[in-house]
């Protein structure tokens, strides 16, 4: 093989061992709505103002253990990084896991996560474009016509803009993390002192959530397109994405797949469905059936 594309194939074969790992789509369904049970066990609690005792008797929605467990513990350790050991953020080694290989976990955990925030409406990044809305004839003028248009209310909007921007936030820094490593002084530091020095924690961790804050301040609250706060179809943030019913699973485990895949895998899978004249879901079968054998280049 061309030593050129050395590190792709392997990079390709280790993606293609990860996702033999990956549970498939009714387990995951079946895994997001027992734990959107906990999450509104756990809602019901908080608005009842209920003591410290009631919450310790079950295990919080999506919580480390919870998890784990889930995903099995071989999928677990083959998809550590390590940078994963250098990020502050709570609970930010399963947050990245599940961005890069089960979206619709992360999707279902960023659901929880902002309705149990309850003032999310008056966090920063989402004052700071109420302000600059405000603060800016042409764009107030725009923002009553984007809100009349779609027959929505003002505080509707807003809400809406402020599960955008932390969905976009959240996002940003798991990619972040999942495809950057800590510099070559980090893992000296670590080596020398046989831990992770606080400050190098600190710095990795302000590097990713420096790098998600410019991709949302540049796209939201700096951008002069108000329709950043909704859905290209104008409505309210669907916060009831997560299917009941086990219908089109197969469909469904490919859009997942899909998402996450590098481009090379998306590649492979429009050869194969050509190859065989089959549709893009039915290619992802064939492919982990183990039944077809990609093409790989080598040098002359």
């Amino acid at each position: 093989m061309n030593d050129y594309y050395a590190p792709y194939y392997e990079e390709y074969k280790k993606r293609s061992a990860m996702l033999e790992l990956v549970r498939p789509a009714d387990e995951v369904y079946a895994f997001i709505n027992e734990q959107l049970e906990l999450h509104e066990r756990y809602m019901k609690l908080m608005r009842e103002n209920a003591p410290d005792e009631e919450y310790e008797k079950f295990d919080s929605p999506f919580w480390r253990d919870n998890v784990r467990k889930f995903v099995g513990e071989e999928f677990w350790q083959a998809s550590h990084l390590e940078q994963y050991d250098y990020a502050l953020r709570t609970n930010a080694d399963v947050w990245c896991r599940m961005y890069e290989y089960y979206y619709d976990i992360f999707r279902a955990m960023l659901k929880c996560e902002l309705e149990e925030n309850d003032r999310i409406v008056n966090a920063p990044l989402v004052l700071d474009r109420q302000h600059f809305v405000e603060s800016w004839d042409a764009a107030n003028i725009r923002f009553l016509k984007y809100v009349a248009d779609h027959n929505i209310n003002k505080d509707e909007y807003w809400q809406n803009y402020a599960y955008h921007v932390y969905t976009k936030y959240y996002v940003e820094y798991c990619s972040y993390v999942n495809r950057t490593s800590p510099s070559k002084e980090m893992v000296k530091n670590r080596e020398r002192e046989g831990e992770i020095p606080s400050l190098d924690r600190i710095h990795y961790n302000n590097w990713a959530h420096e790098y998600a804050l410019e991709i949302v301040n540049s796209q939201y609250t700096n951008s002069r397109d108000l329709a950043k706060g909704a859905n290209s179809d104008g409505m309210i943030w669907d916060k009831s994405f997560i299917p009941k019913k086990e219908e089109n699973i197969k469909w469904a485990a490919f859009n997942q797949y899909e998402f996450m895949a590098d481009p090379r895998f998306v590649d492979l899978l429009e050869r194969l469905a050509a190859d065989k004249g089959v549709t893009l879901p039915e290619a992802y079968e064939i492919y982990k059936s183990g039944k077809y054998t990609p093409i790989i280049i080598s040098g002359s």
